[in-house]
């Protein structure tokens, strides 16, 4: 081998050797700005998205049944409240407000309306940082009666400007609701608001428990911790 092709071998050598370096530093340098999977494993998005909905035979839309995730609340120092008399119970966090009155009375009477709020009472529809949970029962109509009442895309009152935006079934601890959501457009009083009702079936009556979240709310924090208490509910078969 003559002295030109020892220094042509050399620098053919330098070169792949060279471009494997590189070819090495740049996946180094790629993969270190790949988001780090791991760190988000535990985040769990419950939004509906548009795969999320279907249309149903009078072309109307509903949301297929997400399950609301609310494990990461902890409720170890939530305080109870307890009615006998309906045989049920809730529970809420120690910081939040809660009142009981008489209620609407339908086929009995002295039915209670219960309402927690992260905010004080009486209730302020203006504020866009309040959200209020409200329970209702009614022992005058089923579950499928109460959610029947209520068309998907039409709307529900005109006076408040709602529109029902969707109606699907959930699961929250282990509890299947029903449930509807209306959506406020401008209305009367207060923040353009999202209704969203949960109804379970307990013996012949129906436990509404009543979600008003302002549309412009970003805590989702919040909502969870709602939502728990929405989960919360037992009855006395359930001790």
């Amino acid at each position: 081998m003559t002295h030109t092709h020892k220094v042509i071998l050399f620098l053919l050598i330098i070169a792949v050797i060279s471009a494997g370096i590189g070819t090495l530093l740049y996946y180094q340098k790629s993969s270190s700005h790949q988001p780090d999977i791991r760190a988000n494993a535990d985040i769990v998005d419950t939004q509906p998205t548009a795969s999320d909905w279907k249309t149903t035979e009078d072309n109307s839309q509903s949301q297929i049944e997400p399950e609301i995730i609310t494990s990461e609340v902890d409720t170890s120092d939530w305080l109870t409240y307890r009615n006998e008399e309906w045989e049920f119970e809730v529970r809420y966090p120690t910081d939040f407000n809660l009142d009981v009155t008489d209620g609407i009375k339908y086929n009995k009477e002295n039915i209670p309306i219960l309402s927690i709020s992260n905010g004080k009472f009486p209730i302020d529809f203006q504020d866009t940082d309040e959200v209020i949970y409200e329970l209702y029962i009614d022992d005058s109509a089923t579950v499928k009666e109460k959610t029947d009442a209520f068309v998907v895309g039409k709307g529900y009152s005109e006076k408040l400007g709602e529109t029902n935006t969707a109606k699907y079934k959930t699961v929250i601890l282990g509890k299947n609701f029903d449930v509807v959501e209306l959506k406020t457009g401008e209305p009367t009083e207060g923040v353009p608001t999202l209704f969203k009702y949960f109804y379970l079936q307990y013996g012949t009556s129906v436990y509404n428990s009543l979600l008003r979240i302002p549309q412009g709310l970003k805590d989702t924090r919040l909502v969870n911790t709602f939502e728990k208490i929405v989960g919360s509910i037992k009855f006395v078969a359930d001790r």
